[in-house]
């Protein structure tokens, strides 16, 4: 690993917020400095600067190649797996009581490991890399993570040289989501380690297991192919799916439909929406359907749309469905605490050209989406030559009848 010196810290911290791409064409600027590792920490500290915003000050951290750093977890998610560790889910923590000896068996950079060391006696790291063992144990001694055992090596050679009864409360673990050529996969059978296979010796090894996936993989394969859940995670971060978490334990008693869905939605600004649905509960109940738009809309979350949480919204909050494939909820009186964005509707019209430029002279700009629509947002934007942004919101979509329509709307939350 390279030893920084005093002058390449300095350069790095003088030139942070430059453009990385035109510095590396200011090769004479390098002055005997390492400038490739230069560049490289000036670029990962830019990601750290929105990632994991609390590292950001921290001296003398390091980072390899930009794609580890791409595929961490953020600061907001890895906190929300050190809050799973608090002694509250009965999945991770069946006594109650926090976990105290934590094995991470596919440590990568270590931002996982390293969120969820605070508390623990105990944290063991496992990574088969040596640049990126490296790198986290370096790290590590940087943020002053004594508790943090790094172990170079693969999750099936420590499991097999296991012996005895389970020593560690939790292992955590997030298989590698790319293939052999560099392409990303996201089904079980495709990431590294196949975790399907290792689940006798992964709970010789551990009480318990806390499983990261690919926010792609289907939530119905994973409970299929996985029967010791006994609880799902979808995690969301400002709106976007990021990942799925599943809680495993040998003695849990769920059938994959009654497995609870925990829909979390986490914001920059620390805000939180949670929802927690099962499979059993969306087959048992029937939705309430809309005609139309009425009066405010509403707009599920990521990871409500993920779970497909749809029954129990419109139960729980008195919503109804435009259309089984729109995704889009609408009601009469203004809902608080929907899991989502909110919208007062200002007004309603059928997609045709003509009537929409009559109805709406002055739309110039506005925020546009499309949900069960057969154009895209580009082409619509040609069509109505509207342009980006603004403070209104146009919902392209289908209602119940089969019916192309526009709902013009303003946003609450």
């Amino acid at each position: 690993m390279h030893q920084a010196t005093e002058s390449e810290k300095q350069f790095i911290q003088a030139h942070i917020d430059d453009d990385v791409r035109q510095l590396a064409l200011k090769s004479s600027l390098a002055q005997g400095m390492n400038w490739s590792w230069v560049l490289q920490q000036i670029a990962a500290r830019q990601q750290l600067r929105r990632k994991i915003p609390s590292w950001y000050s921290i001296d003398g951290l390091q980072f390899g190649a930009s794609l580890a750093l791409e595929q961490c977890s953020s600061e907001q998610t890895a906190r929300y797996k050190h809050a799973l560790l608090d002694g509250s889910h009965p999945v991770l923590t069946p006594q109650g009581h926090p976990v105290r000896r934590l094995a991470d068996l596919t440590g990568g950079l270590g931002v996982d490991c390293a969120f969820m060391s605070e508390g623990r006696t105990a944290v063991l790291y496992v990574e088969a890399q040596d640049e990126l063992a490296a790198l986290a144990t370096h790290n590590f001694d940087c943020l002053g993570l004594t508790a943090i055992v790094a172990k170079r090596g693969q999750a099936e050679g420590i499991l097999a040289a296991h012996k005895g009864r389970p020593e560690w409360d939790v292992v955590f673990l997030d298989p590698a989501r790319r293939s052999r050529s560099g392409n990303k996969v996201f089904a079980l059978e495709d990431c590294t380690p196949d975790v399907r296979t290792m689940m006798p010796q992964l709970f010789g090894f551990a009480h318990a297991v806390l499983l990261k996936l690919s926010p792609m993989l289907d939530v119905t394969h994973a409970l299929r192919a996985l029967p010791q859940t006994g609880a799902v995670h979808i995690v969301s971060v400002d709106g976007e799916c990021k990942e799925l978490l599943l809680e495993l334990n040998p003695n849990q008693s769920f059938r994959p439909e009654e497995v609870p869905i925990h829909c979390v939605d986490l914001s920059s600004q620390g805000d939180l929406q949670t929802l927690t649905c099962t499979r059993l509960y969306e087959q048992q109940h029937a939705l309430q359907w809309a005609t139309a738009p009425s009066t405010y809309m509403y707009e599920p979350n990521a990871s409500c749309l993920k779970a497909g949480a749809f029954a129990l919204l419109s139960e729980r909050f008195s919503v109804q469905k435009l259309h089984v494939n729109s995704h889009l909820f609408t009601a009469d009186q203004p809902v608080r605490n929907f899991p989502g964005r909110s919208f007062k509707v200002v007004d309603v019209q059928p997609y045709h050209l003509k009537s929409l430029r009559k109805a709406w002279p002055t739309l110039k700009q506005a925020n546009l989406a499309t949900r069960n629509f057969p154009l895209s947002v580009a082409e619509i934007r040609k069509q109505l030559r509207l342009a980006e942004g603004g403070t209104q919101y146009l919902f392209a979509t289908t209602l119940s009848d089969g019916s192309k329509v526009l709902v013009l709307c303003e946003k609450l939350t």
